[in-house]
């Protein structure tokens, strides 16, 4: 499975000589979602190379350093014949400013684009073994984060390398368990019971043979059994 983050701005409100605001391009398995869209982030993806085939794009809050590059990104994929539709993720309360920034510059999109106001602790996108889910976060003005969740799944156990690189010896943890003595199997829940083994119950003792001793012989027969 293939995960990639590619931190296309990292700067404050401001933007800096080395530092665009805010924009996040995650690559999963051939998707493509963006994370705010600041000033300047279509440049980034461009520079970048992560592509612009992007479908959802997850916005925390709607400040400028924030947002400001979404405009002209909607534009460039119009620019581009685009006809795919865009989901675009936000917190609740915010879509309508969000339509007014979008149509800001007098331009209507040919591809549709949809407004998902998404609410904290509830998942804004469900994939194919993830899903996208909003947190609550605090700042100056209505906000969330986002958590790309991978859905549980077996992981792969390298034998050879484990046994051959870590020296692990192989046991049942390994998947090459070496036969059990007699003496420790178990089948079908009962044990095979030894002289020397623990038994439940008075009824099931084992008993040896006593060794004559010539000390204690007048007082002892040796064809006595002691248990």
């Amino acid at each position: 499975m293939t995960l990639r983050a590619t931190f296309l701005g990292t700067s404050g409100a401001v933007p800096t000589t080395r530092r665009a605001p805010s924009a996040v391009m995650v690559h999963r398995e051939g998707e493509r979602f963006l994370f705010d869209c600041g000033e300047g982030t279509q440049r980034q993806m461009m520079r970048f190379n992560t592509g612009f085939d992007v479908s959802h794009v997850f916005l925390t809050h709607l400040h400028g350093d924030h947002v400001l590059g979404l405009p002209g990104l909607l534009q460039t994929w119009d620019f581009q014949d685009r006809t795919d539709s865009l989901a675009i993720h936000c917190p609740p309360g915010s879509r309508r400013q969000l339509q007014d920034l979008i149509t800001a510059g007098g331009h209507d999109t040919a591809f549709p684009v949809r407004i998902h106001e998404v609410t904290p602790g509830t998942v804004a996108l469900e994939g194919e073994a993830f899903e996208i889910r909003a947190f609550e976060t605090e700042h100056r003005t209505t906000s969330q984060g986002y958590a790309l969740i991978e859905d549980d799944r077996k992981g792969r156990f390298m034998r050879e390398k484990a046994e051959k690189e870590l020296e692990i010896p192989p046991g049942r943890r390994t998947g090459s368990s070496t036969p059990a003595s007699r003496s420790n199997s178990t089948t079908a829940g009962l044990s095979s019971p030894t002289r020397s083994s623990a038994t439940r119950g008075p009824a099931a003792r084992w008993c040896t043979p006593a060794t004559p001793d010539p000390s204690t012989r007048p007082s002892r027969s040796p064809r006595s059994r002691t248990c």
